[in-house]
């Protein structure tokens, strides 16, 4: 299985083609779909750890994508100014990720294409709503 190496990405949701985006630096700001991959609030650093999870930083706000632990389902990705640890693994698909949390294996998704949804932690691994894709970027 393919493995995401530090560096600096655009992420992309598979079914909704929209990306990951934290609009601004306040603390608690949802992580959401946008549809602008040119601006520094799309992009994120991605940085893989010692123990092969990976914390996530957005570009534009210096923030990290983050939960609390034990989430339940719905629960909206947020920025925040400490890191959550979070699994990458490849899907069936070639280099189609899911994002999950480390305790209660829910995954990033996102149900509609609309721009300003929030990504939210869902069940399913299979759903494409709950892919993502990694595209390097500067």
């Amino acid at each position: 299985m393919a493995q995401i190496p530090t560096g600096r990405y655009i992420i992309t949701n598979v079914k909704q083609r929209t990306l990951a985006t934290l609009a601004d630096p306040n603390d608690g700001t949802p992580v959401s779909a946008d549809a602008r991959d040119f601006v520094d609030v799309a992009k994120w650093n991605v940085i893989r750890l010692a123990n092969g999870k990976y914390q996530l930083q957005n570009v534009g706000s210096a923030n990290y994508a983050n939960v609390l632990n034990r989430p339940p389902v719905g629960t909206t990705i947020e920025g925040r100014n400490t890191p959550t640890q979070w699994v990458i693994q490849e899907t069936r698909a070639k280099d189609q990720f899911t994002i999950a949390t480390t305790d209660s294996r829910l995954f990033w998704g996102l149900v509609d294409e609309e721009i300003g949804t929030s990504i939210e932690l869902a069940s399913s691994a299979t759903d494409q709503r709950n892919w993502w894709i990694f595209s390097p970027t500067r």
